[in-house]
Parts: C-alpha cells; sequence; structure tokens
C-alpha cells in the first residue's frame, strides 16, 4: 500500500523513521557456482548480480578464468540473481538464502540478445520486469549512447505503446497511450519533475530539461500509476534516473575520469561531457559538466518544405527557429557510514536558451521561443536496511527544486500604406516555479512468503508569473 498526502504535519513520522537506524544481528552466508555455456565451454568475465528484492543491497563480481564465482558475507534474504555476459542472453534466478548455508548454483547461458531488466518504478522497488503486472520498459546507459540520441525525448520514439509530439533538441515530449501533459508523470531519480503551472495541453512537460548526459537509464511504466504516484500518472509513469556516484572502495582511494562527445550534421549539434569521479571507503563523489549547441535541423527531404529565403528560411530543406542552446552540472557525493547506513547528496544546474518552436518565423507574422528555461534542484535521500527481523529497509528522500522560464512571442504584420500602419508586438511571460516535497518508504516482511511496502510523499509547488 502507499499513501499520497499533502500536509506537512506529517514531516514528524518522516523524521521518525530516520531516526530508527538500530542495526540487526544477521548471520551471513556465501554463494559460489560455475558459469558455462550451452555446449559446456566456460564463460570468463560473466558478471553475476545478487540483489536483495526487498533491501536493494546488491552484491556484484565477475568469474575467473575457469569460469567460477564466489560472493561472501550475503545476509540472509530473498535474492535475485543476474548472470550476463557479452553474447549470450541473460540469466535470471530467483533465490532465499537462510544466511547460514553455503550455497552452490552453476549457470548455463545460451547465445542471444534477451536481456532481463529491473524496474524499481512500477511497484517502488526493485522487481524484474518480468514479474511486473503492467508493461515497462527499461532503458540502460549502453542503449541510449548505442543510439546517439540528441535528447532525453527521443528515448520514446520507438517504445511500445509510447509516441512523441513536437520536435527540435529540446521540445520534444513522451505520449503514452494517445495521452500527455499532465496525464503523464516524469519523474528525476524518484522526483516529480511535473509542476502545475507547465503540465498544460499547450506546453507540457519540459524534458529537456533533463540532460542527456547525465542519464543512468530511464524506466517507462505504461498504465496508471496513480495509488503509487498521484493523478498525473494516469497515462503513465517515466522515472529518469540520474548517474549517481561511484560505490565505496575497500581500501585506498580511487579517482576517475571520463570525456564523451557528439556531434550530429542534421542540426550542426554539438555536446561534450567531462566527468570526475572518486572513492575512499567512507565518501565517494562525482563531478559532471555538459555543454551543448544545436542549430536549425534539416528535413532530410529532397523536396524540402516548400519555402524559400524570403519565408525566414536559408534554404528549402531547413526548418527555421529549431534551434536550442544548454548545459548541464551535477554534484554527487555519498556517505558511507556502514554496510548498512548511507546517505546520498545531489545538485543539478540546468541551462537552456534560445529555445525556437519550429517553423515560427517573423516572416511568417508569428514568432514564439524560449529565450531561457532553467531548473536547480538540490535533493538527499538516507538509508537504512535490516534494521530488525521485520523491518528491512527505510528509505527518506527530500527535494527542493526551482524552475523558470521566460516564453516569449512576436506577432507581426507588415504595414499596407496609406490606411494600415502595421503590427508589431511582444507579449512576454515569466514563469517562476518553487516546488519541495519529501517520500518515505518502509519495506517490511512478513512472514516468509509476503512483503509489505508502506510509504507516504508529500510535494507542493509554488507558481509566480509576470507578464509583459
Amino acid at each position: 500500500m502507499y499513501f499520497i498526502f499533502n500536509k506537512l504535519n506529517f514531516l514528524l513520522i518522516f523524521v521518525f523513521l530516520l531516526a530508527s537506524t538500530a542495526i540487526a544481528q544477521v548471520n551471513n552466508a556465501s554463494l559460489s557456482g560455475k558459469v558455462t555455456d550451452s555446449n559446456g565451454a566456460v564463460v570468463s568475465g560473466a558478471i553475476v548480480k545478487i540483489r536483495n528484492e526487498l533491501s536493494g543491497k546488491e552484491f556484484q563480481t565477475q568469474t575467473d578464468d575457469a569460469g567460477n564465482f564466489r560472493v561472501e558475507q550475503i545476509p540472509k534474504g530473498n535474492y535475485k540473481i543476474v548472470v550476463e555476459a557479452n553474447g549470450f542472453s541473460s540469466k535470471v534466478l530467483d533465490m532465499s538464502l537462510d544466511g547460514i548455508t553455503n550455497k552452490s548454483t552453476d549457470f548455463t547461458l545460451t547465445v542471444g540478445n534477451i536481456t532481463e531488466s529491473v524496474t524499481v518504478t512500477a511497484t517502488r522497488t526493485q522487481v524484474a520486469t518480468i514479474d511486473t503486472a503492467v508493461p515497462v520498459s527499461v532503458i540502460d546507459r549502453k542503449t541510449i549512447e548505442q543510439k546517439t540520441l540528441n535528447t532525453i525525448g527521443d528515448v520514446f520514439r520507438n517504445l511500445p505503446g509510447t509516441s512523441t509530439t513536437n520536435e527540435g533538441a529540446f521540445q520534444v515530449r513522451p505520449v503514452i497511450r494517445g495521452l500527455d501533459s499532465n496525464r503523464v508523470l516524469i519523474l528525476v531519480d524518484g522526483e516529480r519533475l511535473n509542476n502545475g503551472r507547465t503540465s498544460t495541453g499547450q506546453s507540457g512537460i519540459e524534458s529537456g530539461l533533463v540532460g542527456i548526459e547525465q542519464i543512468e537509464s530511464v524506466e517507462v511504466v505504461r498504465g496508471s500509476g496513480s495509488v503509487l504516484y498521484g493523478t498525473d500518472a494516469l497515462a503513465g509513469t517515466i522515472n529518469i534516473i540520474t548517474k549517481d556516484a561511484p560505490q565505496n572502495t575497500v581500501d585506498g582511494f580511487r579517482f576517475g575520469g571520463t570525456f564523451n562527445g557528439l556531434y550530429s550534421s542534421n542540426e550542426n549539434g554539438r555536446r561534450g561531457n567531462l566527468a570526475l569521479t572518486g572513492s575512499s571507503k567512507f565518501f565517494s563523489f562525482r563531478v559532471a559538466q555538459s555543454l551543448e549547441r544545436y542549430g536549425n535541423y534539416s528535413t532530410g527531404d529532397t523536396n524540402g518544405l516548400g519555402f524559400t529565403p524570403a519565408d525566414g528560411f536559408p534554404n528549402e530543406n531547413e526548418v527555421g527557429n529549431s534551434q536550442s542552446h544548454g548545459s548541464n552540472t551535477q554534484i554527487t557525493t555519498r556517505f558511507f557510514f556502514n554496510d548498512d547506513n548511507d546517505l546520498r547528496l545531489n545538485y543539478e544546474r540546468r541551462r537552456a536558451g534560445n529555445i525556437g518552436s519550429s517553423l515560427l518565423t517573423r516572416e511568417f507574422g508569428f514568432n514564439a521561443f524560449f529565450p531561457y528555461s532553467n531548473r536547480d534542484k538540490f535533493n538527499g535521500r538516507f538509508e537504512t536496511r535490516n534494521v530488525n527481523k521485520y523491518l528491512v529497509k527505510v528509505g527518506g528522500t527530500f527535494y527542493v527544486q526551482n524552475q523558470k522560464r521566460n516564453f516569449t512571442n512576436l506577432l507581426y504584420v507588415p504595414p499596407a500604406p496609406p490606411f494600415f500602419p502595421g503590427i508589431d508586438n511582444l507579449s512576454e511571460t515569466v514563469t517562476d516555479t518553487n516546488s519541495y516535497g519529501f517520500d518515505v518508504q518502509t519495506n517490511w516482511v512478513l512472514g516468509s512468503k509476503n512483503f509489505l511496502i508502506a510509504g507516504l510523499s508529500f510535494f507542493r509547488d509554488k507558481n509566480e508569473d509576470s507578464r509583459l
């Protein structure tokens, strides 16, 4: 069960649950095995993930040259084991560990590309997509990179039951089962990107306010999620999960960095991202900065749109007023107090500007664009696991977010001498939305075959408009 409340006095519950950090003593088990292919040959370098279904705690290892693996110190509980290797279909197995026994299980992989994904959005806890009651698509980072997408909106083009509206590097918005805008809830790390002021049929939620280089995965749930997330999740729920700081290391300090870029000839699009990471036993961080520039895009049709430079278009193939610029900053830190208690703090700064509305140019008499559309967000999450034999996990999240954008319209009617002097009109609307909220979730074990997820969510938007 899950409840949506909108009264701040429930903050007392939040504080009370976060204070319950007593750690129960558990016995630990080990799991070992061997991974082979259908011909009996060993598979070295296969990734073995052992994930607790309720607490979300994950153990990961790789097979050695002989195809063997072993994981120690696994607490009692129900686990989902996923084995993956390049060129093979993934293997998924549910297993219950009693916390004492040393178990051994072998896996046989078959050649293929069938993969099994895990989602947290559909049920608010980690579960395999094949076990959910609603259709779910999970797009991982590898898929995003292989498709060389310009914007997060491009993710939704080819998913079952999902389409898009609008075009351009910023304006693409998702449509699920024919519904969009305030009937599709978009989350970022489980927290709402939607707000009441911008969630309208005319403008919709600006998914472009999330930098694509900062995305780790995207989970798309097609079907009503109103019980879990509220009425604006009627058509579906999209959870954009951003990249996290790395896991802590056992010994010493590790430091790393990555750089990647993208060039698209269609709109002379350029994007670059630099990220630095570091981790020790008790602390880790990730700092990333990206920059992007997109010009007008081309139709790609040799017949073109039929427009000429006199219509405000450089040539018949180029779509006027479809440009956008942007930058994104993300700073993430994690503190590991012990194996079962950790804290995550995250800051995101998104700047987008000169965002055009395709085909609306001055030469057509009406020009519409966003001089800027910005987002600032700070959020934190504290999680404690294995509180006692019944309470497996308590997680608490809070966030503060500001969205501010300027929408400008230019209406131009040329003069018709001698009687009509013409019209040159400017209309500008600045929308400033401040949001804050928190979420508390508890996972309970009720016997050997039953568990309960109970939680509390609160959010509030404050909108202000100024018009010229």
